[in-house]
Formats: C-alpha cells, structure tokens, sequence
C-alpha cells in the first residue's frame, strides 16, 4: 500500500483539491483543512488502525505521512 498517496487522496476528498497539487511541506490548515483536521485525523486513524497524535496532524503533512509509515511499520 502507498502510504503517502492514500493519505494525500484522503486530504483532497476532505479539502476538494486535487492529491497532486497538495503540497507534502506544508501543513492542512496552509491547505484550508483547519477544520478538517479531526475528521481527516479520524478518517487515517481507522484507515491505517493508528493512533496519530493531534501536535503530528498541526504540522506539515510529510510528517503525518511518516508517522503513518511508522506506525504502520
């Protein structure tokens, strides 16, 4: 499974942006996702069985890729 690409596909359906225009160093509120965020913290959480800690889900989305990778791991 493509962590970072089904992560970026879950941001785009959250934020109606296409996955390959989301910019991986920024964070989801630089991508208009504030209040998306819980959802979108939700919506990995059960789709990978995580655990991502919210102060991950505030930075940018290269980390919350690698968190996934890790804890997937």
């Amino acid at each position: 499974m493509n962590v970072k690409s089904t992560v970026l596909d879950l941001i785009s359906s959250q934020i109606y942006k296409p996955a390959e225009m989301i910019d991986t160093n920024s964070t989801l509120g630089d991508q208009g996702a504030t209040f998306d965020m819980v959802e979108i913290k939700g919506k990995l959480d059960k789709k990978f069985g995580t655990n991502i800690p919210m102060s991950t889900m505030n930075g940018k989305i290269s980390g919350i890729i690698s968190e996934v990778e890790k804890s997937i791991a």
